[in-house]
């Protein structure tokens, strides 16, 4: 996949993503578009209004749901439109041992998102 769009209204997740303090946006992958999505994790960009942000990008495994981690954002978006450029694949779905595992990953997976847009590859 070398670039994919989503669009859609956020939903409610189940707010793992918050409880570890890396909160995503959810938005349901189209029935007909699901073939088009590959799990794992993404550098992106989410916009919102006429704003756009990068972001951290998860499709996981079996499911109708993109989850984005947008950087440099705060605020509620539940209920609102939002549009999730998915671009640059960083890496496969990994099982994580542990909450602290996981953080260190997306701590991780941030800071190359960071980089790629730094770059202008996102």
């Amino acid at each position: 996949m070398t670039s994919a769009v989503v669009r859609g209204k956020v939903i409610t997740g189940k707010k793992r993503g918050r409880d570890i303090g890396y909160p995503t946006a959810n938005v349901q992958i189209p029935e007909d578009k699901r073939e088009f999505y590959h799990n794992g994790t993404y550098a992106g960009k989410v916009e919102i209004g006429n704003q756009i942000y990068i972001a951290a990008i998860f499709i996981p495994q079996q499911s109708d749901i993109v989850e984005a981690y947008i950087l440099d954002y705060t605020g509620d978006l539940y209920g609102q439109a939002i549009s999730i450029t998915i671009s640059e694949r960083l890496r496969d779905n990994i099982k994580f041992e542990g909450i602290e595992q996981l953080r260190e990953q997306i701590s991780k997976d941030v800071l190359i998102v960071r980089q790629l847009a730094s770059s202008h590859k996102v």
